[in-house]
């Protein structure tokens, strides 16, 4: 090979991997781009479920409050005017014994409403009984309010953490359901596939907007949604004739 040949591959030679190494930087700049905008993405997301958990726990404050102002102390206050009313019929057997009765009725009651308040803070219940257990004396407790059809088919044990997130997430639907749909009937499904527990929720309600569904609005479904994330999960709203459905999947 002659000197111009020779000169010639090695231009090529200097060339081509002057290419190779521009390539690589640009691929590991890219590489490095890529991971920091992953990075921040991760941070907003993180600092968007914190939010949305703070306010979430707000709102459950001020809906506690709301309940003991509204249903308990209402409750004890009736048992207080039927305990005061008793030296005024002391001397009428009859009246005082529907009176002890009626107190009886109303204490029975706020008892009731705190136990509630009290589970749906620290749901104990759950860590012994389980999910179903769990699930089943909650729709008893609401039974009077409107008719549940509940069925649960999952064989795998849920770890305590996912068990108390699909509880959660049943408490709330439930919750939005008798405050807002003005539903006559709630269906909950739990059933396994694929090694994923499929949770799914339909009312017969008047339903939910769909611009609502697809920006998230309102507290309950964003806290739905945090929860459903932080378990690893997915979520999707189901279109139906009338009410409101939603299916949430949670890996086994």
């Amino acid at each position: 090979m002659n000197d111009l040949g020779q000169n010639w591959l090695n231009f090529i030679v200097v060339v081509g991997t002057l290419l190779i190494f521009s390539l690589g930087v640009v691929i590991i700049l890219l590489i490095v781009k890529f991971q920091r905008k992953l990075y921040k993405n991760e941070i907003r997301l993180q600092k968007d479920l914190t939010r949305v958990s703070i306010e979430s726990q707000e709102k459950e404050r001020e809906r506690i409050a709301q309940e003991l102002h509204d249903e308990v102390s209402s409750i004890l206050a009736a048992a207080k005017m039927q305990i005061a009313f008793l030296p005024e019929i002391i001397n009428n057997p009859l009246l005082v014994q529907n009176s002890i009765t009626e107190s009886k009725k109303l204490l029975e009651r706020s008892i009731n409403q705190i136990r509630n308040l009290s589970h749906e803070l620290s749901p104990t219940f759950l860590a012994t009984f389980g999910l179903e257990n769990s699930l089943k004396q909650f729709f008893e407790s609401i039974k009077d309010l409107i008719e549940i059809q509940f069925s649960y088919t999952i064989d795998h044990k849920l770890s305590y953490e996912q068990e108390l997130a699909l509880y959660r997430i049943v408490l709330e639907l439930s919750q939005n359901t008798l405050k807002h749909a003005e539903a006559k009937l709630i269906s909950i499904n739990l059933s396994e596939k694929s090694k994923r527990a499929i949770l799914e929720y339909t009312d017969n309600g008047k339903g939910i907007d769909q611009t609502h569904v697809a920006q998230k609005k309102g507290l309950g479904l964003r806290n739905i949604e945090s929860r459903v994330n932080a378990s690893q999960g997915d979520m999707k709203f189901l279109d139906i004739s009338q009410g409101f459905c939603v299916q949430i999947a949670l890996p086994i």
